[in-house]
């Protein structure tokens, strides 16, 4: 999107004036767009980071220590690949030779007429022996011992193996290593890419003669040397060294270098290289052959009444996915009828529809940031369909460059590459050997808001640009719910917990209750020098609620198609040289900034306005390629992980520290937190994963667990009579905060309800009103800057966003099903590849990303040959030591984890386990819930004992009846005997209702029965 080569910054704006010279695209001499007379062309305002990005930055949730030994061998190895390029040259495949010949056959494609990889050798000569393979497989899989049972997978491998062995380019079907010795060579070169120096050299001494035994050839590969050095330095040369050597011989797609950043060239050809290593792929629908095409072939490798894994609880299921069917379908009919009239439904009966996702962030190489130190990444996912979100078969890097580089070359060529990717396209499926077209298109892609504003060239923070995807301005004194109103609605909690803010306005006609897309929807002031009156008729139409005859700013959700028209219509403006109705280049500035427009954008407006002034035939691009590559904003989604969790969660964590800060009571507060937080915290279960305070070192993961909790906790520090009397109504304020986002979340992230857009809408309604109301009565109603959701000065976008969540649920479904941990996770995978110190070089993120496909590959195979090894099973609830040790925590009020497991007939029961690992027990928590049981922040509390029985049960006994986990939260208050009284978590964000049942969270009417707002008094005036 930059104009004239110019290549800006994207996470930053210009200094004031940057922009002012404009050269244009001859390299002539540099113009300058006209500025008003008397006018200081700052601007008004200054877009700040948002709160989810710098300072506690959600990079850190990535950074682990690699150890020294993964260093070590990431440096060889890199040593190993980076000298040379690729080992097969494409001219070793030009002419047919003898041994390359393929026996004639009307079925299979010989090696020159493969249809795929014409440009990279290395890889065609890999999968073509891989689908020979595939192709002769044995038909009764299930009836093969031992490896015999993988071989149709590894004809690739049988190959680089046999050509590292002769050291000899033949590629036939008869070039090929038994899968047996394959399989020991391919473990020799796993053992050798572990050691490094001398240790690697050892190695290779230790395996020369299994080298030699070898039936595939074995002897030829030392040529009869018996001098020990040169049999050492073959065997390297076999398994990691030289370009025949196995390591340098692993598929990897064809890579380019653009503006710094390392990209997949073809995403074609990575589809090609996916499909073809049979990694399966959850289509969102396919031919009825191909689907019997792989039950049968599932079916032969696991039995005839199998049945292959297949998810349903996944975004295929969302309007949205139903949505990018109906456009790849209508894709591919257009193309088949373009080319043969007539062709069109048959073209879109026998295509296979598989959709992606795509993602993008910044991420530090160790642990500690250091300036122009971090990378940045793209990625690409799809469904699994045996539902493991972690695969990283299923998660695919495709963009590698440094974070503090410009991105939108590499961003735009991997959209382009996306959209590509409509057409309809024949491929092989190595699952099934059968030859399938497909068509993919991208269902969402998942950023930050930072990165998201970066990506889209729309404005962050500032007047405008506070609310993601909206370019509107925050009426403070309108757009929350109005006291009157939110009274009528907490008085109604006890009957509906509920509310209902869908389709309501506000009776005395005095707040907006939060919608900024109603009709009546509270506007803001024009921009100073916004182009007010200066019409020309020859600039065509201005876009929508953005004309030159308006007198305030009306909020409106942004579109590309909106967002091209207003540019378009302010570089006509500009451009114009009619001085009564042109635009100065301030008028362009304000008119953008209040359509959401970023200063890159703007910049490039006035440039090419200016270029063109100069020169009529100057024609500089100033439309960002992303807004016309077809790709609808709404699918560039706010992801849930660093909206809620980063961003949402720190945020109150911040101000319920700050608020016992004011009564000199922080201390305190985070010794009380702290010895709640440490006790769950040695409990080490893998749903909720808690530090202690202050958030240094705290990722998602902890953000995630606190918001389990967090009324039982924080909630119980501010009503167990730690803040003063003259606290107590602004205390109450914050518990009421605690208990609506504790509701909220809950919501968004359970299988229950995130579901219901409805009821997730009132709740982030009634959540923001919590937090307006919190924060007028801690710092008071007349100071703007310190309102929770609009921020101190540095903006915190992240509580409007929440508005957009209730639309993108309802079509893209639930949040959860977008929590992009599974892309952060896949930092760790590439992060051991650029440990070391990064170079300047551009080839050195090329390489990098090569070592990764290439290691990736290695992986795959390693699965495939190697034993399956028993994964440490997640951590669901903790084991005591004794009964003993467990009746004592029960009476002191220490948090305990406990079971929910099915008893059959007799329903379910909450059981804690103790003993050891091979005498393990467990006894039976009871709980009531009579009408009078107190509450935490909201929370009901049962009383709760432990039965007198225990019963003996194993792991396997415990796994397979365990239903739900659950947490028991004490209500221990300041001064007060402890009565065992406490509430109940569930690992699915239940809570144990009032009904003494398992359900959902609820505002709580006791909570919200005070009125807060009685009076405007503040208690905590700030100076």
């Amino acid at each position: 999107g930059s104009a004239g080569g110019s290549d800006l910054d994207a996470f930053a704006g210009y200094d004031a004036g940057d922009w002012d010279d404009c050269g244009d695209d001859t390299g002539d001499d540099l113009h300058e767009l006209e500025s008003l007379p008397d006018v200081d062309d700052d601007d008004d305002e200054d877009e700040t980071i948002d709160d989810e990005s710098q300072g506690d930055s959600p990079d850190s949730d990535e950074d682990e220590v690699v150890d020294v030994a993964a260093v070590a061998q990431e440096v060889d190895l890199l040593q190993l690949l980076e000298d040379d390029d690729q080992s097969i040259e494409d001219s070793d495949l030009d002419q047919p030779q003898d041994e390359m010949q393929h026996a004639t056959d009307a079925v299979l494609y010989s090696l020159f007429s493969f249809p795929f990889f014409e440009d990279n050798a290395r890889n065609r000569a890999w999968f073509w022996q891989n689908y020979i393979a595939l192709m002769k497989r044995n038909k009764l899989v299930n009836s093969l011992q031992g490896l015999h049972k993988y071989e149709h997978m590894c004809g690739g491998l049988m190959g680089m193996c046999w050509r590292a062995l002769h050291s000899k380019k033949h590629f036939g079907e008869q070039n090929t290593l038994p899968i047996a010795d394959t399989a020991r060579l391919f473990k020799m070169m796993m053992v050798a890419i572990k050691c490094f120096g001398e240790l690697q050299e050892d190695v290779a001494d230790l395996v020369c003669n299994e080298i030699e035994s070898m039936t595939g050839g074995g002897t030829e590969a030392f040529g009869g040397d018996d001098d020990d050095e040169a049999r050492t330095k073959r065997a390297l040369e076999v398994l990691v060294k030289k370009k025949m050597s196995m390591l340098s011989n692993f598929p990897s797609p064809s890579l380019i270098i653009k503006d710094n950043h390392a990209m997949v060239e073809s995403l074609d050809e990575l589809m090609n290289m996916i499909t073809m290593s049979e990694i399966p792929v959850q289509y969102m629908e396919a031919p009825t052959e191909y689907e019997e095409a792989v039950l049968d072939e599932y079916r032969r490798e696991h039995g005839l009444n199998a049945t292959p894994p297949k998810q349903t609880d996944c975004n295929l299921s969302s309007v949205a996915a139903s949505d990018l069917l109906k456009e790849l379908k209508e894709s591919v009919r257009s193309e088949a009828e373009l080319n043969s009239p007539g062709s069109g439904e048959e073209a879109v009966r026998n295509t296979a529809y598989w959709s992606i996702n795509a993602w993008s962030d910044g991420f530090e190489r160790a642990g500690l940031k250091k300036k122009k130190k971090g990378c940045w990444m793209i990625t690409i996912d799809f469904i699994n369909p045996d539902g493991n979100s972690t695969s990283n078969q299923h998660t695919h890097v495709v963009a590698l460059g440094r974070s503090s580089a410009s991105h939108t070359t590499a961003l735009n060529h991997i959209l382009s590459q996306i959209v590509n990717l409509r057409k309809r396209t024949r491929r092989f499926c190595g699952i099934t050997g059968k030859w399938i077209y497909t068509s993919i298109g991208l269902l969402s892609y998942s950023t930050d808001r930072v990165e998201r504003s970066a990506l889209l060239m729309t404005g962050h923070l500032g007047t405008f640009g506070m609310r993601s995807h909206w370019a509107a301005g925050m009426n403070e004194l309108r757009l929350p719910v109005c006291n009157d109103c939110f009274d009528d609605i907490a008085n109604n909690f006890q009957n509906n917990p509920t509310p209902t803010f869908a389709n309501t306005v506000c009776p005395r006609a005095c707040c907006d209750r939060w919608d900024m897309g109603s009709a009546t929807a509270s506007t803001v002031e024009l921009p100073k020098y916004y182009p007010k009156n200066r019409s020309n008729p020859d600039t065509g139409h201005a876009p929508k609620f953005r004309t030159v005859f308006m007198e305030e700013v009306k909020p409106y959700r942004q579109h590309f198609d909106w967002l091209v028209e207003g540019v378009t219509f302010a570089y006509k403006n500009a451009c114009s040289t009619n001085r009564s109705t042109m635009w100065f280049k301030q008028n362009v500035r304000d008119f953008l900034r209040s359509m959401g427009v970023n200063k890159e954008v703007q910049d490039n407006v006035c440039r090419a306005a200016a270029a063109f002034k100069a020169n009529p035939n100057n024609s500089l691009q100033f439309i960002p390629q992303l807004w016309l590559l077809g790709i609808p904003m709404h699918r560039f989604i706010n992801s849930p992980m660093h909206l809620l969790f980063h961003g949402i969660v720190k945020d109150i964590m911040d101000f319920c520290l700050a608020f016992a800060k004011k009564f000199e009571k922080g201390e305190q507060f985070k010794t009380f937190v702290n010895e709640h937080l440490t006790e769950l915290e040695s409990l080490g279960l893998d749903w909720c994963k808690l530090l202690e305070v202050p958030r240094t070192y705290w990722q998602a993961e902890n953000f995630l667990g606190l918001a389990r909790v967090i009324p039982a906790i924080f909630g119980l520090f501010f009503e167990g009579g730690y803040i003063p009397e003259r606290g107590a109504i602004a205390s109450k304020s914050i518990q009421q905060m605690l208990n609506s986002l504790h509701v909220m979340i809950s919501a968004l992230m359970s299988p229950r309800l995130s579901k219901d857009a409805d009821k997730i809408d009132s709740y982030i309604k009634v959540f923001l009103s919590c937090c307006h109301r919190a924060s007028v009565k801690v710092y008071g109603p007349s100071n703007r800057k310190k309102l929770l959701w609009i921020g101190d000065g540095n903006g915190k976008s992240n509580f409007v966003s929440l508005l957009n969540l209730p639309d993108q649920i309802r079509h893209y479904g639930p949040v959860r099903w977008y929590y992009e941990g599974k892309n952060e996770r896949h930092i760790q995978v590439i992060k051991p590849h650029l440990i070391r110190n990064m170079r300047s070089t551009e080839t050195y993120f090329r390489s990098k990303l090569d070592l990764y496909f290439k290691t990736k590959h290695i992986e795959l195979l390693k699965s495939r040959l190697e034993p399956k090894r028993i994964k440490r099973s997640e951590k669901d609830y903790c084991r005591y030591k004794s009964l003993v040790d467990l009746r004592q925590k029960f009476a002191e009020g220490t948090p305990l984890s406990a079971s929910v497991i099915e008893f059959g007939a007799l329903g379910t029961r909450i059981v804690i386990a103790f003993g050891g690992v091979n005498s393990m027990r467990f006894v039976t928590v009871s709980h009531d819930m009579p009408e009078s049981s107190p509450e935490i922040c909201g929370m009901p509390c049962a009383a709760c004992r432990l039965c007198q029985s225990s019963f003996a049960v194993s792991r396997e006994e415990m796994k397979r009846w365990s239903v739900h986990q659950c947490l028991l939260l004490p209500r221990k208050l300041k001064g007060v005997a402890f009565d065992q009284k406490y509430a109940i978590v569930y690992s699915d964000w239940d809570v144990l209702s009032r009904s003494n049942s398992k359900g959902e969270a609820l505002l709580s009417y006791r909570l919200f029965s005070t009125d807060i707002m009685q009076d405007q008094l503040t208690l905590l005036a700030s100076t």
